[in-house]
C-alpha cells in the first residue's frame, strides 16, 4: 500500500476526476462494475489504492489519463491542443498489455527492478526459456 501522504494525493486525484466528470460514488461504481465502498476506499485518504488494471479502467471511465490519475504527472485531459481547437486523441491513455494485469505481475515487476543488470539479463533468458516450453511441459501449480 503506498504511504498515507501518497494515498492522500491519490484519492483527491480520483476524487476530482470523478466529479469533474460529473459522476457519483455509486455511479462510477456501476460504471466500473464494482461496489460503492471500493470507489469510497480510493477516495480515502486512509484507504486503499486501485490496482494498476482499475487505474486504467478508472482513467478511461473518467475521461483523464493514466499518467495523471496514479502519479499526477503529465496532462489530466487524454485530449492535446492544435491551435484554437481541441482534436480528440484516437490513442488510448495507456495500452493495458504494459502493465501489470494482477498483484502476481506486480510484485514481479517490483522484484525485477530491484535487480542489478546481470541478475536482470539472467532472468529475462529464465523467464523466455521457461514460457517457450511446450504448455504440456509445464507443472500443474497446486493452490497452497
Amino acid at each position: 500500500m503506498p504511504n498515507r501522504s501518497l494515498q492522500k494525493q491519490i484519492a483527491l486525484r480520483i476524487r476530482s476526476a470523478r466529479q469533474a466528470a460529473r459522476l457519483t460514488q455509486s455511479e462510477l461504481a456501476a460504471a466500473l462494475n464494482l461496489s460503492r465502498s471500493a470507489v469510497a476506499q480510493w477516495e480515502s485518504a486512509s484507504g486503499s489504492a486501485p490496482s494498476t488494471a482499475s487505474f486504467a479502467r478508472l482513467a478511461a471511465t473518467l475521461g483523464c489519463t493514466f499518467e495523471w490519475l496514479a502519479t499526477g504527472q503529465g496532462p489530466r485531459s487524454p485530449s492535446r491542443r492544435t491551435g484554437d481547437a481541441r482534436e480528440e486523441d484516437p490513442s488510448p491513455a495507456v495500452l493495458y498489455r504494459h502493465f501489470a494485469h494482477n498483484d502476481e505481475e506486480e510484485q514481479l515487476i517490483e522484484a525485477f527492478r530491484a535487480l542489478d543488470e546481470f541478475d536482470r539479463a539472467a532472468v529475462v533468458v529464465l523467464t523466455e526459456t521457461l514460457s517457450a516450453r511446450p504448455q504440456r511441459a509445464r507443472r500443474v501449480r497446486l493452490p497452497p
